[in-house]
């Protein structure tokens, strides 16, 4: 009775690639982004298994809790990780900068210089992508700028 109400309407199967820090391309990112570091993908798997057995907790708004690990669900069965241990909540700042170095190969002058130009990007937002960046397992190795 208790895992039936704790269930998802539909099974979460799917999280959108813009959550996954190795997936980061180019799509829009929101105001904030939680960022799921490749470490952490097996994790997101069990908890969504565990979430589709009714062994989460059910929260307010389509949202379910595992592990303190928070997930909301969307019309169509596709989910996105909220925040909770391991995760990375990134602001649209950071999350563009992570897509400049998707977009130029890693962090690099090229990257670098484009950032540079935004007057309006702030250095902590530069500094977590730097971070997010370096968890990345698949970086190109053109990082001659990562400190």
């Amino acid at each position: 009775m208790q895992r039936e109400r704790n269930r998802p309407p539909q099974a979460i199967t799917k999280i959108g690639d813009r959550h996954y820090l190795n997936r980061i391309k180019g799509s829009r990112g929101a105001e904030l982004t939680t960022i799921i570091p490749p470490d952490m993908v097996d994790t997101v798997n069990e908890d969504l298994e565990a979430i589709n057995r009714g062994d989460g907790t059910r929260l307010p708004d389509n949202r379910f809790e595992y592990r303190g690990r928070v997930y909301a669900w969307e019309q169509g069965s596709t989910g996105y990780p909220v925040s909770g241990p391991g995760f990375i909540v990134a602001d649209r700042f950071s999350y563009s900068a992570i897509q400049t170095f998707v977009r130029h190969g890693g962090v690099n002058t090229r990257s670098m210089n484009e950032l540079r130009r935004n007057p309006h990007l702030p250095e902590a937002s530069v500094e977590l992508a730097k971070e997010c960046w370096r968890k990345r397992t698949n970086r190109s190795g053109n990082d001659d700028l990562l400190d």
